[in-house]
């Protein structure tokens, strides 16, 4: 079962060996016990994956790449890049097995490191909460990809994006589309556990002091979610009472060029 999800949604095309070299040395850098060992383009993945054998292993980095890490703690990712002429968000994301293996002081270094070095427009780590699996259903972010309903996705995409927020999250990374859609004072002003400008002019936000917060008291957590949405705009975020069809705020993506 997942637990804890890590992803960034990058204009950038990351299609390029040395966009993998780099993706992989931040990785190594801000999260080494939660490095890779595994990978390949379809499960089960069978390759030996370090950063010592990078370049045999990423002879493959085209369209997308799966690794995962067998030992615990146990993992999986995935990276999608842009292809050919449709312009969509690169994506990285970390499923995380067990919340007991979560490092805070490591994930939060993880991704404020990669929304920097891949100018990140959206970025999160999340454990998802039952009071939200109707909404995330809704406008399809969450899914289950069992039939016992017992092993929970979250994957935000582009198309989504381009309707509405599907939600903030226990941290979540705005880029440069949506600090210029909120403003950087209403950002920098939200009520939040913390709230820290990164290098690069994207805005940080983590609601609460810790992930498991959200399981703690699930109700409390979604009240500091409502507040967090209600003082940045709630005509942003997708609601459940407004439905897919309501036309929400949504900023203007701005593409990365594709570099061969």
């Amino acid at each position: 079962m997942t637990d804890v999800f890590f992803q960034i949604l990058s204009p950038l095309p990351l299609n390029r060996h040395q966009d993998a070299r780099k993706l992989f040395q931040v990785w190594a850098d801000c999260a080494s016990n939660f490095f890779p060992n595994r990978w390949g383009i379809d499960e089960p993945l069978r390759n030996h994956f370090s950063l010592s054998a990078l370049d045999d292993a990423i002879r493959t980095w085209e369209l997308y790449y799966h690794v995962e890490r067998t030992a615990s703690p146990r993992l999986s990712g995935r990276i999608s890049m842009q292809y050919g002429p449709h312009r969509n968000h690169a994506t990285w994301t970390i499923s995380l097995e067990s919340i007991e293996d979560f490092d805070q002081s490591a994930f939060f270094l993880l991704l404020e490191r990669a929304a920097v070095a891949f100018s990140a427009d959206l970025g999160f780590i999340h454990k998802i909460t039952d009071p939200e699996i109707p909404k995330g259903r809704a406008n399809d972010t969450i899914s289950f990809l069992d039939r016992a309903r017992t092993e929970k996705d979250l994957y935000v995409v582009t198309h989504k994006l381009r309707k509405f927020l599907p939600d903030i999250y226990w941290i979540t990374v705005f880029g440069k589309p949506y600090v210029e859609l909120f403003s950087r004072k209403r950002l920098l002003s939200c009520p939040a556990h913390r709230v820290k400008e990164l290098d690069n002019g994207s805005i940080l936000v983590q609601l609460t002091p810790e992930l498991k917060d959200i399981t703690a008291e699930e109700a409390a957590f979604e009240r500091v979610r409502e507040d967090a949405r209600n003082h940045l705009d709630n005509d942003a975020f997708f609601d459940l009472a407004k439905g897919l069809d309501y036309r929400y705020r949504v900023p203007e993506f701005v593409w990365g060029p594709i570099l061969n």
